[in-house]
């Protein structure tokens, strides 16, 4: 990540951590050369180790944040848009080193500390400081009116956002003591599970700094949508929190948006570019495996490649649980059955575009299905190559997911590995477009995104100055390339985008249902029970789920779950965690029957290249509820007609409100087994 010159002024302008007069004094190459100091700092002189003051010793502030050094950073620009308000400290520079005295220039200071969390911090912590503090702040406020009037592109609304909230003051204990009631620690903890692993007090957390990582206190207080619609709160420096409690609510402010879901998620939308910097940032590289490891079971185990098979995925799904992981795990079973190794690559961090960074590209293999740790990339081709130096044919590869790899990476090990042919699978659609899910900015689908329609180009993904798609392509234009897609319905999409000419398609349901002899006879029409099934994510619509039970609180005759993972706990449902067996056979079909599901609410807001909750919710008796929008679960729904499909979410929403719910539930509803696929072995022939 990086950022423009014109950004670098606005943010350091009113700042006592640059000085120009220190910056002149103490390099008179530059003041000689009649050079602007701003600008010679930011173009040369941070990569030269010269300091912007007196105050700021750039090369400790590296030391100290390894992961700011690595990422090339500009320290002071860092320091003043992300580090300040992440509690990192800076550190005055050595008198000694500067030739003259710096007295000319003010007072140093031994350090500047800033505040963070503490468990145990106490109100004199807490407090803003009357003197230097206030001075701070002073300036900060120049700073922070600049920032604001300013038009400079390159410096993210977020960032700015920062720099306000730098100068909120910290509340009192007795202050968090006035919110606790309001605060849910159960939601907290589980919508934020950093902070559970660091066992911190998290109303403490939330007060003293979760607050300003825009973090939520409860499901009904949005962070973000109080500190942009209450702009005088911040301005007069109060904790957003304790302002609505105490007074806001009372005037009639809001506590999150009425708009909806897809309100919120605009408001916080940023560029890719922006996404994949933030988490590059905040990366703590895993600790490397050696290389001798890989080499030594390569050697042992692989004698001929025509029994190697490469799978990519963007997750271990050996330790991780979804639709597909599951999935992936009986392929998995089902290939060593048949006597192929498998290796196994995802990547160590985690993205939702491709990784566009070979430099440092750091994987987690498993071989065959063990976990075998995280390896320099470049090591690992380069382990293969020697392995393969008669550049042998005959492996073959899996796509899964390419989300997080390298494509750099991913085509250097298939070459080295002599692959000539290969699967790919449809599980979502990032090799069509930079959005793996086709949501214009995450809110709305509105078919394969095209470059001649007007809403095109208004899309953050489409603005990323980055061809994933063609990137992606590289897979189908070196080799020999079979298209496997779970659904008609995902694979006509595939097709309709006509980027990319596979070998051959094919069309693998992951399973299909099987009648049998059980029926489901729901006992009292009276009494509703009503689950959303899956990972509670925005674009498998929870929010609207969300709403439904919120609004749906007061009816004694619907009850509501949640069986799956992620989600607020808190609300108006009860949480039902379902775990898949080691060989990948689901236990949710088990948990819906056994509660005695009626209907099963599964509201993507885009399309599925399959649904396998959905299967899963019928195969157990119950109704599936759906949105047009849904993909192949919608398919599925109106082939089957174990279900409704609806054209909008106020439509579903609106159907909680009235009675013609028990309509669904007053006929025998009969069971179903799943029968599970052979995945890729079924166009394998095996």
């Amino acid at each position: 990540m990086s950022w423009s010159y014109d950004a670098f002024r606005v943010a350091i302008q009113g700042s006592d951590l640059f000085s120009s007069e220190f910056y002149l004094f103490s390099n008179p190459d530059v003041a000689n050369a009649g050079v602007e100091p701003y600008w010679h700092y930011y173009h040369h002189g941070w990569k030269e180790n010269r300091n912007p003051s007196a105050l700021f010793d750039i090369q400790r502030y590296l030391a100290e944040n390894p992961d700011v050094k690595s990422a090339g950073l500009e320290p002071l620009f860092h320091f003043l848009v992300y580090g300040r308000s992440e509690g990192r400290a800076i550190h005055s520079i050595d008198a000694r080193s500067i030739n003259q005295s710096c007295d000319h220039f003010g007072p140093t200071r031994d350090e500047v500390v800033h505040e963070t969390f503490d468990p145990e911090i106490d109100d004199s912590e807490i407090h803003v400081a009357n003197g230097e503090g206030e001075m701070n702040a002073q300036s900060s406020t120049q700073s922070v009116t600049t920032v604001t009037n300013s038009q400079t592109p390159d410096l993210s609304e977020a960032a700015k956002l920062k720099l306000r909230l730098d100068l909120v003051r910290s509340p009192t204990k007795e202050q968090i003591a006035a919110v606790a009631s309001h605060f849910s620690a159960e939601y907290y903890l589980e919508q934020y599970p950093d902070i559970r692993t660091a066992g911190v007090d998290p109303l403490k957390h939330f007060m003293l700094q979760g607050w300003r990582e825009l973090r939520d206190p409860s499901p009904y207080f949005s962070t973000s949508y109080y500190i942009k619609n209450s702009p005088d709160v911040i301005d007069a420096r109060l904790h957003p929190f304790y302002h609505y409690v105490v007074s806001g609510r009372l005037e009639g402010r809001l506590a999150k948006s009425p708009n909806g879901f897809r309100h919120a998620l605009l408001g916080n939308l940023k560029s890719v570019d922006e996404k994949i910097a933030e988490a590059r940032l905040h990366f703590c590289p895993p600790a490397l495996s050696s290389i001798s490891r890989f080499e030594q079971w390569f050697s042992t185990n692989i004698s001929s490649l025509d029994r190697l098979i490469l799978v990519f995925s963007h997750d271990n799904f050996m330790a991780n649980v979804g639709g597909v992981q599951i999935l992936m795990r009986r392929e998995f079973f089902l290939l060593k059955q048949e006597g192929f190794s498998q290796i196994s690559f995802f990547p160590a961090l985690a993205l939702a575009h491709l990784n566009p960074f070979c430099d440092n590209f750091v994987v987690g293999v498993l071989l065959d299905g063990e976990f075998a740790g995280y390896f320099n990339a470049k090591e690992i081709e380069q382990a293969i190559k020697e392995r393969n130096n008669q550049q042998e044919l005959g492996a073959r590869f899996i796509i899964h997911n390419l989300l997080g790899q390298n494509m750099d990476f991913v085509e250097s090990v298939l070459v080295a590995c002599g692959c000539r042919t290969g699967y790919f699978w449809v599980h979502d659609y990032a090799s069509i477009y930079n959005n793996w899910n086709l949501l214009i900015n995450d809110v709305k689908f509105r078919g394969v995104p095209r470059r001649d329609r007007p809403d095109y180009e208004l899309c953050e993904y489409a603005r990323w100055n980055f061809d994933q798609p063609n990137e992606i392509g590289r897979i189908f234009r070196g080799f020999k390339t079979v298209v496997i897609s779970p659904s008609q319905t995902a694979l006509d999409f595939w097709l309709e985008a006509g980027l990319h000419v596979p070998d051959k398609v094919y069309v693998i349901p992951h399973c299909t249902l099987v009648k049998n002899n059980r029926n489901k006879i729901t006992a009292n029409n009276s009494y509703t029970k009503i689950a959303f099934v899956g990972h509670a994510a925005s674009h498998k619509g929870w929010p609207i789920f969300t709403e439904i039970t919120d609004r749906a609180k007061h009816r004694p005759n619907l009850s509501f779950y949640h069986f799956g993972s992620g989600g607020s706990a808190g609300m108006n449902f009860t949480r039902v965690n379902v775990q898949p067996e080691p060989d990948g056979t689901t236990n949710m079909i088990k948990a819906l029957a056994d509660a005695e599901i009626d209907i099963a609410v599964i509201p993507s807001i885009c399309p599925e290249t399959f649904g396998l909750v959905a299967y899963e919710a019928v195969a157990a008796g119950a109704k599936v509820l759906c949105l047009k929008d849904s993909g192949n679960v919608a398919a599925f729904i109106q082939e089957t007609g174990l279900g409704k499909v609806f054209t909008s979410e106020d439509e579903l929403i609106g159907f909680f409100d009235s009675d013609t719910i028990s309509g669904l539930t007053e006929l025998i509803t009969p069971q179903f087994d799943l029968n599970f696929s052979k995945m890729t072995l079924e166009v394998m022939g095996m």
